[in-house]
């Protein structure tokens, strides 16, 4: 009887433990969508910001501001994407562990389109861009 109840206990407190680690499981590397962002596209660029501030200095308060409405700046950082290119150009986000991957699609399509493009990615993870 001891031994169910000290099993139940610990099972408890282990459901209800509230983990502090700046990489929360429940935090997902995710696009984040900037409403009329489009138009920043041009010199290919690739950066990553760790504040509103920063990314405000780059692209206007508009932008830092629909940001960091999605992104907490205390868990998460933010990687932008922009360039112009075929309206086709596409940018896929794929994870596994700790390491976000960038996968550049490029477009059959004639047109020149401005592409910007937004990620959010959880402290403690890494990415890289193919």
């Amino acid at each position: 009887m001891r031994l169910a109840l000290s099993l139940f206990a610990a099972v408890v407190c282990c459901a209800f433990a509230d983990d502090a680690d700046p990489a929360d499981p429940k935090i997902k590397p995710r696009e984040i969508m900037v409403a009329g962002a489009g138009k920043l596209g041009g010199k290919p660029t690739e950066n990553k910001y760790t504040t509103a501030a920063d990314l405000a200095t780059a692209y206007g308060k508009d932008v830092a501001d629909a940001v960091a409405k999605e992104v907490d700046f205390k868990k998460e950082y933010v990687v932008v994407f922009s360039w112009s290119g075929s309206g086709g150009d596409r940018i896929t986000l794929s994870s596994e562990g700790k390491k976000a991957t960038f996968s550049k699609n490029r477009g059959l399509t004639r047109d020149l389109r401005s592409h910007f493009k937004v990620f959010a990615l959880p402290k403690g993870f890494t990415y890289e861009s193919k």
